[in-house]
């Protein structure tokens, strides 16, 4: 099991309220098989489950109307990617994402031991992809690109937070509506932290880079899908750790929706792999591949660019640069 300094918990839980997805009960209705009370329960617990639920405005994509999508995370905010069969083409009159424009997507969890995932993402860009020949009847592809919706993320603001950076952190998710999680208890660098007219965004890049503990810490912060900031002390993550941690592997492909207790599941080893038999796993990759660019950092940053230091003598700093 992972020790104690490598568990990120959240501390704060997110507040944002995200917009409401329309209920699919209006388009299965009219099916007259779902109106047998089990038949609906399945049908309703697939929406999201066999494929992804989209949203934009009044159209909700789903199953073949959408080819793909991608969610990627990292540093800064979340994106989300996504293709769409349009078979229908009064949706660029009444559904055509615009400026400001909000792409709703939810995944449900194939368990309730995983969290469903429920974004909303504001639309930064749309292409169609037209056929040639005009032919009204052929179908069209249209792609979404969006950021995670964080309301004043990116708004120029100007604020003080008085602490440690671990606090400034905690306050600025709190301000923002966002959860927090961490795998620390507090930093060793009380001050004024200090936003001049920037965005969030900035500040919290800039308070991560100064984070402070001891000389053997170095943080890394970022928000993720489900909305919680997190300021992470990578270095306890790198430490030697011999006992592999269990985790609950789920069948992807299985499709009984009816029956919450009779999902293919068991506890295995919390291992990526490329090995077939685990390939309807959360835990299957395709491939992987080794990369190193140390050399190119090396000759284009040095080892070292500056030192400053405070000469105790002659009761001054001193500033030294290989430039």
């Amino acid at each position: 099991m992972a020790n104690e300094k490598q568990l990120i918990r959240a501390l704060t839980e997110p507040t944002i309220i995200l917009d409401e997805i329309r209920s699919f009960t209006d388009e299965t209705s009219a099916d007259d098989d779902v109106q047998n009370p089990v038949t609906a329960v399945k049908t309703v617990k697939q929406i999201g489950g066999v494929a992804p639920a989209v949203q934009i405005l009044s159209k909700v994509f789903t199953g073949e109307d959408i080819t793909s999508l991608e969610i990627e995370m990292g540093r800064g905010l979340p994106t989300c990617s996504a293709k769409f069969l349009i078979m229908d083409k009064s949706v660029y009159s009444r559904s055509y994402p615009k400026d400001g424009d909000v792409m709703s997507v939810f995944i449900r969890a194939k368990d309730d031991v995983f969290k469903p995932i429920r974004n909303d993402y504001i639309i930064t860009s749309v292409s169609i992809s037209n056929k040639e020949g005009g032919n009204e009847d052929a179908y069209e592809s249209m792609s979404v690109t969006g950021e995670l919706h964080v309301p004043g993320y990116k708004a120029i603001k100007c604020f003080s937070k008085k602490g440690t950076s671990f606090k400034a952190m905690m306050q600025t998710a709190t301000d923002l509506k966002l959860g927090f999680a961490t795998n620390e208890v507090d930093t060793a660098d009380e001050q004024t932290w200090i936003c001049p007219y920037e965005r969030p965004i900035d500040f919290i890049a800039d308070v991560t880079n100064s984070a402070w503990k001891d000389e053997n810490s170095f943080f890394h912060s970022c928000i993720d899908i489900y909305y919680y900031l997190n300021f992470v002390n990578v270095e306890p993550l790198f430490g030697d750790e011999t006992e592999i941690e269990s985790s609950m592997l789920i069948d992807l492909i299985s499709n009984d929706y009816g029956n919450d207790n009779v999902q293919a599941k068991q506890v295995g080893s919390t291992i990526i792999s490329n090995w077939d038999d685990i390939s309807s796993t959360p835990f299957y990759i395709k491939k992987y591949s080794l990369f190193n660019n140390s050399a190119s950092v090396n000759l284009n940053n040095g080892y070292k660019r500056y030192v400053s230091y405070y000469d105790a003598l002659l009761k001054e700093s001193q500033f030294l640069s290989d430039k």
